[in-house]
C-alpha cells in the first residue's frame, strides 16, 4: 500500500506541534509548609535554528488557601528562566487577556530581565479562597542548542492576624526546575 505524499508532511507537522505539558514542581519554603507549583507550559517540541518560538505558561487553580490566623496572601511572584541559547524577542511578553481569575487578573504584570521572565500578582487572595494565575506568553528567537524553560523561584507575602506581612520564599529542587524543552534541529 502506498501512502499519499502529504502523509509524511502531516507526520512532520504533528511531531513539531506544541503540546501542553503540566508540571508539578515540589517547592521548599522558608516559612510554613512546603508547597507545590502546578502550571501548564506550551512550546514547540522542535524548531529550526534561527526560528522564533512562542512560549505560553498557564496557571492552574490553586484550590482553597486556608491557614489558621491567615488574613490573605498577596504579592505572589513566579520567576521562570530560559536557556541562554535563546534570545527574548523584545516587547513580546504579555498577560493573555481574560485568563486567570478576576481576583488576580487586573493587577497582574509580566517583566523580563536577561534570560528571566517574572509573573507578578500583587492582588490579595483572602483566607478560604483560591486563585488561578493568568497566562503569560512570550517569544524566543532560538539559535543552536536546545531551549529549556525552567521554574527558578516562587514567593509571596502572607498577611497574618498578629504578625502582619510575612515574606515566604520557595525554591524548587533542583533549582532551576525543568518545565519544557524545544529541540533545535
Amino acid at each position: 500500500m502506498t501512502l499519499a505524499p502529504w502523509t509524511s508532511l502531516l507526520s512532520l507537522l504533528v511531531w513539531s506541534l506544541p503540546a501542553f505539558a503540566e508540571s508539578r514542581v515540589p517547592l521548599t519554603c522558608n516559612h510554613g509548609s512546603d508547597v507545590e507549583y502546578v502550571g501548564r507550559i506550551k512550546m514547540p517540541v522542535t524548531a529550526k535554528s534561527g526560528a522564533t518560538i512562542v512560549v505560553r505558561i498557564d496557571g492552574v487553580a490553586s484550590g482553597k488557601i486556608s491557614h489558621t490566623g491567615l488574613n490573605y496572601i498577596h504579592d505572589m511572584v513566579t520567576d521562570f528562566v530560559f536557556s541562554p541559547t535563546a534570545k527574548y524577542v523584545e516587547g513580546s511578553a504579555r498577560i493573555v487577556a481574560l485568563t486567570g481569575t478576576r481576583n488576580t487578573r487586573s493587577s497582574a504584570r509580566v517583566s523580563v530581565e536577561g534570560n528571566g521572565v517574572r509573573l507578578s500578582l500583587p492582588a490579595r487572595v483572602k483566607n478560604g479562597r483560591g486563585y488561578t494565575a493568568p497566562s503569560v506568553v512570550f517569544e524566543l528567537q532560538v539559535a543552536d542548542g536546545d531551549v529549556q524553560v525552567q521554574l527558578a523561584h516562587y514567593a509571596l507575602k502572607a498577611n497574618a492576624i498578629i504578625v502582619g506581612d510575612v515574606q515566604t520564599d520557595c525554591e524548587p529542587d533542583p533549582k532551576p526546575f525543568l518545565l519544557a524543552t524545544t529541540t533545535i534541529k
